[in-house]
């Protein structure tokens, strides 16, 4: 008999997720050992400094993230209809819509963006020239960069994760060399540093790009202008991108007001502790990435109790693998730090764990925006993200101006996510008649709740152990201990259990090289 195809997806994502994590355990350890070496290399001011310059046209990542996001909706949408002509329509209407924005993003930086680098930042007189080589590196290689988020959106749609995952670690490895190369190439290390990260960049982007011209059949043609498919893309990406400015507003304009209002040594600690945080968000983001295509997919056939029931699973596994990641990096992050830089800059601690606070709280928000922006009618959950993250803004430079310390901005981030994930549950309650708020809040407690009670053994280990790495092991051991029978009890649904029972029963086999016991289907 053959399985479900909700029993198939749910196998597809299980196998996605496991790639993603792979990568996630490489990259972690080698960004954590380059950022280290780099920090050392250049020195507290130029890391900062590099922080800052790179951040004027860094905002313009999240426009390019958002393309990305709006062109992988359209074409796995298209996907899940079986409709191939369609896709490949809307693949071209992403490119030509990017090849536009990657113009706009080389005028602004050559215009706003060059100002507000020459005349608001705080950056030291004889450090602007190498500033403005790293700002200028910075737009050439976000305008290259932005008409590269079709091809990743293919990808994700066709759902080829360990191709992903690949070539992050490809690059990952490239970037090693790229930290070698800076202790032995003469000249000023900031200049060096930001060109050879250029670079690799660029042959990434060359390399990703030629994979998909060889795999997939839309990416090969030549692209074709059609009036309705870029119509409708451009429709979508005008919120998405109305929503990542407000994002780029409260985000980068965040790193500004710490430049402006503690210097560039706060923006130094930020960066660092930012390097961690993200590392560590990767193992959340994950979980969304192998669940997104099935969503999306599931949309667009009509079977919105599925979307319902990937959504909810999504939401705990996210934070309970987060939970997983997160809480023994909050309770010893002062050693943390020190392992990893041996002089921990001030305010780094701090700025870590509000950092990784907040980032629990955006992950399920951000997988909740993934139902939302299911749909094409996306009008009323923009305007709800825009005005969480412009009020957040707002009351950032409210505190630091009331004299509040600089890691009240990233705690400010955590309340402002658990809002904005209130304002979207109602979106998708209008939508989704199965989407039960009450009960999608149920899950999401016990999920906390659970999270909660395995803290105590650890906590109480701190009360009689002196701070090492050998307590940040039994720590994180304890906690696991604690909270996977909780969660398998508490959380899991039955179905839940019995698909991951499952699926250890076919993979234990397989893992132990045990191949004739191998499980038939049935």
């Amino acid at each position: 008999m053959s399985r479900s195809p909700l029993i198939l997806s749910r196998k597809l994502i299980a196998g996605n997720a496991t790639f993603l994590v792979v990568r996630t355990v490489m990259s972690t350890l080698i960004g954590l050992f380059t950022s280290r070496v780099v920090l050392q290399v250049l020195g507290t001011d130029d890391y900062g400094l590099s922080s800052v310059a790179g951040a004027v046209v860094g905002v313009l990542n999240f426009f390019t993230g958002s393309l990305a996001g709006a062109g992988s909706r359209f074409i796995t949408y298209e996907m899940g209809r079986g409709d191939d002509e369609s896709v490949e329509k809307m693949f071209s209407a992403t490119l030509f819509i990017n090849i536009g924005l990657a113009v706009l993003i080389v005028l602004f930086g050559e215009t706003a963006g060059l100002w507000m680098l020459e005349h608001k930042l705080n950056i030291a007189p004889e450090r602007m020239g190498a500033a403005r080589w790293v700002y200028q590196l910075s737009v050439i290689s976000a305008a290259i960069g932005i008409t590269q988020a079709p091809y990743t959106a293919v990808i994700m749609a066709h759902e080829r994760i360990g191709v992903y995952a690949g070539f992050d670690l490809l690059g990952m490895a490239l970037k090693l060399l790229t930290v070698y190369a800076l202790m032995v190439i003469p000249g000023d290390k900031l200049i060096v540093y930001a060109t050879l990260g250029a670079c690799v960049g660029l042959f990434m982007l060359c390399l990703n790009r030629a994979y998909c011209m060889r795999r997939f059949a839309e990416c090969r043609r030549l692209p074709r202008f059609d009036k309705g498919a870029t119509r409708r893309i451009f429709g979508y990406s005008a919120f998405t991108m109305i929503s990542s400015f407000c994002v780029m507003v409260c985000f980068s304009g965040t790193t500004f007001m710490i430049n402006i209002f503690f210097g560039v040594a706060a923006n130094a600690a930020v960066a660092l502790a930012a390097t961690i945080h993200g590392v560590t968000m990767l193992f959340g983001s994950n979980i969304q990435t192998a669940f997104r295509p099935q969503i999306v997919k599931q949309y667009a056939a009509g079977n919105t109790p599925n979307v319902w029931n990937l959504a909810c699973m999504s939401s705990k596994f996210t934070l309970l693998i987060l939970g997983v990641a997160v809480v023994p990096f909050i309770i010893e992050a002062p050693l943390v730090l020190r392992l990893w830089l041996g002089e921990v800059p001030p305010m780094a601690v701090e700025f870590l764990r509000c950092m990784l606070a907040a980032g629990w709280c955006a992950c399920l928000s951000n997988q909740l925006d993934t139902v939302a922006y299911s749909s094409s009618r996306i009008g009323r959950p923009t305007a709800y993200k825009c005005a969480c993250f412009l009020l957040n803004a707002a009351c950032i430079y409210l505190l630091f101006a009331l004299g509040a310390p600089a890691w009240s901005a990233y705690a400010s981030n955590g309340v402002m996510y658990i809002a904005l994930c209130c304002a979207t549950m109602s979106v998708i309650k209008r939508r989704m008649p199965e989407f039960r708020i009450r009960d999608f809040a149920a899950a999401v407690g016990r999920s906390w709740c659970v999270v909660a009670l395995s803290l105590v053994p650890p906590v109480a280990l701190c009360m009689f152990m002196e701070s090492s790495l050998l307590r940040l092991c039994i720590i994180a051991v304890v906690y696991v201990a604690a909270l996977a029978p909780l969660a398998w009890r508490f959380v899991l649904t039955a179905e839940e259990r019995r698909g991951i029972a499952a699926l250890a029963g076919e993979k234990a086999p397989w893992l132990l090289g045990i191949l004739p016991f191998k499980p038939v289907d049935e």
